[in-house]
């Protein structure tokens, strides 16, 4: 059991959900500035990231010969480094359809259970195959988690920021 993972999670679940919820569905689509994302684009990328790493964690994993937590400072350093931007990977990005909160919500809410679920069963010391993380390679379960909890926490910041930026127009 990896209770402390699963804690972890818990940490970023309930504020992560917050903050989607804090929409209005009038608001929910709407950008804050030309070029940026919208709260909805914001949840649907989580919906997909958070898809791909409950496929991750049920998927074909192999034996390390490194420390299963290698990883873990790097993905720290980047995820929580505000000041930088990144790219999603093309097939992470939102599609720019009219989304729905309650069922982005609901979305996310059910990938967090199923990742939770997995994370009390599965051995997270070990590679998950099923695809590299886009220029670093492979991660255990245990990176992946870290990677999860660390872009929920850059993104709920951003999901507040453009909360804050809508209330002011």
């Amino acid at each position: 059991m990896n209770s402390s993972l699963i804690i972890e999670i818990d940490r970023t679940t309930l504020p992560l959900l917050e903050a989607i919820s804090v929409f209005e569905q009038k608001d929910f689509n709407r950008t804050p500035f030309n070029g940026a994302w919208s709260a909805a684009q914001v949840a649907e990328h989580l919906v997909k990231v958070e898809s791909g790493v409950s496929a991750l964690l049920s998927g074909r994993t192999a034996e390390v010969s490194r420390d299963p937590e290698a990883f873990v400072p790097l993905i720290r350093k980047i995820f929580l480094d505000f000041d930088q931007k990144y790219k999603s990977p093309e097939e992470m990005l939102p599609s720019g359809k009219i989304q729905h909160r309650d069922k982005l919500y609901q979305s996310i809410l059910s990938n967090r259970e199923r990742i939770t679920d997995l994370v009390s069963v599965a051995d997270l010391n070990r590679i998950c195959e099923l695809y590299p993380f886009p220029g670093a390679g492979y991660y255990t379960g245990k990176e992946w988690i870290c990677f999860l909890n660390c872009h929920s926490v850059r993104h709920i910041r951003q999901l507040n920021n453009i909360r804050g930026i809508l209330m002011e127009k």
